[in-house]
């Protein structure tokens, strides 16, 4: 299923599920299914670890212009 692969293959720890199109008991079981399965690592872990070095990158404070307040890239002429 795409709850566990996305755990097997991705370590994901967030999972969206619409209320709306699925049913109580499908939920239910997605979710128990996502938990319960553990990460293959292996050839699946050097994905996951590009991932997190991204997220390292993107976690860099922008440079702020004190008298604006704001980061400066959002600044216009």
């Amino acid at each position: 299923t795409t709850a566990e692969m996305s755990r097997r293959h991705n370590d994901l720890n967030v999972m969206c599920l619409s209320a709306d199109l699925l049913g109580e008991r499908l939920i239910k079981k997605m979710v128990e299914v996502w938990v319960e399965t553990p990460f293959d690592g292996g050839r699946h872990a050097r994905r996951v670890q590009k991932i997190t070095a991204l997220d390292k990158c993107s976690l860099e404070p922008l440079p702020v212009d004190e008298s604006q307040g704001v980061p400066a890239h959002l600044l216009t002429d």
